[in-house]
């Protein structure tokens, strides 16, 4: 909505499109776009995870997703504590690096990709993702695909116990243990569809 101020400068390209019946997404997003930005975590977004992980990242990387912090300033709820730990207010930064409950999923699914890296507040965790995603090889790649799949399935365990609201103690952990096993599938699923992760991803599962 914002660009529709702009759609008259690009009509000669789109007259230009619509006679040679083509018609290309990418460009006119980049006739649109431009100043050129680009947001320093984009390395972060790729298409190796399943399109819905992908998008419940960059929503988490705008600070979009509805969590509870997010809702009270909305004046939708009033009580904000995390669903998971019940101490904290809910906040992007809480819920998926700063809670004890997601802060062992972290440790779990990194040291399983042989990642030595504890998890800090969003903003240097975010810091940090963006400079190892830029990286080149296996570890880099399987890193952006683990990144979408551990934020997507920590949204997904989040919602499953705020809405279905019968989680004791005990059961924390069970849900805590699924939420690991699906990450793990996923990436195993999607890096064996990649010649460059099949060896890497084989080796890590012996």
């Amino acid at each position: 909505m914002k660009q529709r101020d702009k759609i008259g400068t690009v009509q000669h390209d789109w007259n230009k499109a619509v006679l040679l019946g083509k018609f290309r997404i990418t460009t006119f997003y980049n006739l649109l776009n431009d100043d050129g930005h680009c947001v320093p975590w984009h390395s972060m977004i790729q298409h190796k995870a399943r399109p819905r992980a992908i998008v419940c990242l960059w929503m988490a990387c705008h600070g979009k997703l509805p969590t509870r912090e997010r809702l009270r300033r909305f004046g939708m709820i009033q009580v904000s504590h995390c669903v998971l730990c019940g101490i904290e207010e809910e906040s992007h930064d809480h819920l998926f690096f700063k809670c004890s409950k997601t802060e062992s999923i972290w440790k779990e699914v990194l040291n399983w990709m042989e990642m030595d890296h504890r998890p800090q507040e969003w903003a240097k965790e975010l810091e940090w993702l963006t400079i190892a995603t830029k990286k080149k090889g296996w570890k880099a790649s399987l890193l952006s695909m683990g990144i979408a799949e551990t934020v997507y399935n920590i949204w997904r365990m989040r919602n499953s116990i705020c809405f279905k609201d019968d989680v004791d103690n005990t059961c924390i952990f069970d849900r805590i243990k699924e939420c690991i096993d699906r990450i793990k599938d996923s990436i195993v699923y999607r890096a064996c569809h990649s010649t460059k992760l099949r060896h890497h991803i084989a080796r890590i599962m012996m």
